[in-house]
């Protein structure tokens, strides 16, 4: 038969700040993030405390807890690393939240015995812990959604296998909330009684159908473990490639740091879509008489934050005096895994645009007002940046 896996984080951005800093793991933890002005909480653990709700609301409700600033990039690093692990041990994946909770799915293909079984559970559980650095729960079963229940009720660091025909045994205790379905649906099926997916099994499809209408026919697949997801196949790009090309050759470094914003805009939106890392940066530029310069920084740890971009980039430049005027200016991004999904582990950034430093924008003001030929330079970079797809 076909098994299916299930890599599985609860609370990923509160298990990442407990594996950077051990001495949170006793106490409750409030990870927060300004927003209009305001510090509120991103994600918690903490008794009462929910995302969205003010910091010191969440500290009334639980005053033991620890404060600690949220890491959206280092949530976007693991997201990708996880599903790098599973690239590797399977042709198809899928990545989905539940609030902050991480879930990677994957194809282990068609498995002869027990003992390919455990050769390839034990391979695939070993290679994610270590990927992370901290315990990683995995589910098997004959489904997607029997592997995903499996890993959301096995102990932290377990593996838990459902073994054929013990699937409907396995679901039946459980609450229906276990189940991908909405807040909306999960409310109806409370007030008709329907609570656990053994209640819901022993519906007729025809009931259900004629009770919830469309979502009818699915609650009578979901409560017998079918799951109608497909995984998707890997086939994703490598890298980012984002460019601008000059109207006229640019030969002020100041004035090439201020059309950065272009092509870091753009590159970091595409990280955002994708819910990629980069742990590469390539800068090159070309000359009309000289060969390009190309300037190439390893990063120390895969990122997706824009503030982390911006300074890596702008040391790239400091640090690496041009030979001559710059043509064109592209900006290669190596990525650190696949597609990675991240909607609801952390809000989106509030700032949507980049800007440079108060001392570059100063020099771009002194040399555009000096030099005639540099002024307008909106003018000079044409209006969209290219890029290869």
């Amino acid at each position: 038969m076909t098994w299916f896996a299930a890599l599985h984080v609860p609370q990923l951005p509160v298990a990442l700040a407990r594996r950077d800093d051990p001495l949170l793991s006793e106490q409750p933890l409030l990870l927060t993030r300004v927003s209009s002005g305001r510090t509120a909480v991103a994600a918690s653990d903490a008794p009462g405390c929910s995302p969205g709700m003010t910091l010191r609301q969440a500290q009334l409700r639980s005053p033991a807890a620890q404060v600690r600033a949220a890491d959206p990039a280092s949530a976007a690093a693991a997201i990708a690393g996880l599903r790098s692990v599973m690239a590797r041990h399977s042709p198809r994946l899928l990545a989905e939240q539940r609030g902050s909770d991480l879930t990677v799915l994957g194809d282990l293909g068609k498995l002869r015995d027990a003992q390919q079984l455990f050769v390839a559970a034990t391979r695939l559980h070993d290679d994610a812990q270590a990927a992370l650095g901290m315990p990683i729960t995995l589910g098997l079963g004959a489904s997607p959604l029997i592997a995903q229940l499996a890993a959301q009720i096995g102990a932290n660091g377990a593996i838990v296998v459902v073994l054929p025909g013990q699937e409907a045994a396995f679901l039946a205790p459980q609450p229906v909330g276990n189940l991908p379905i909405d807040t909306a649906l999960l409310a109806r099926l409370a007030q008709f009684g329907l609570t656990t997916i053994g209640l819901l099994a022993a519906m007729p499809p025809a009931a259900l159908a004629a009770r919830f209408g469309s979502a009818g026919s699915r609650l009578a697949q979901l409560a017998h473990g079918q799951d109608q997801r497909a995984l998707q196949l890997i086939d994703e790009p490598r890298q980012i490639l984002v460019g601008l090309r000059f109207a006229g050759p640019i030969s002020d470094q100041a004035q090439l740091i201020a059309a950065l914003p272009r092509i870091l805009n753009r590159a970091h939106q595409r990280l955002l879509a994708g819910g990629w890392a980069a742990t590469r940066l390539t800068i090159t530029c070309t000359h009309p008489d000289a060969p390009a310069t190309s300037i190439v920084r390893e990063l120390p740890a895969a990122t997706s934050d824009r503030i982390r971009l911006q300074q890596t980039i702008l040391n790239m430049l400091a640090a690496t005096p041009l030979p001559a005027a710059v043509a064109t200016l592209a900006l290669t991004i190596d990525l650190y895994a696949e597609q990675a999904q991240q909607r609801d582990l952390f809000a989106a950034s509030m700032a949507n645009d980049w800007s440079p430093p108060a001392w570059i924008a100063g020099r771009v003001l002194r040399a555009t007002l000096n030099n005639p030929a540099a002024r307008c330079l909106d003018q000079r970079v044409s209006v969209q940046p290219w890029e290869a797809p």
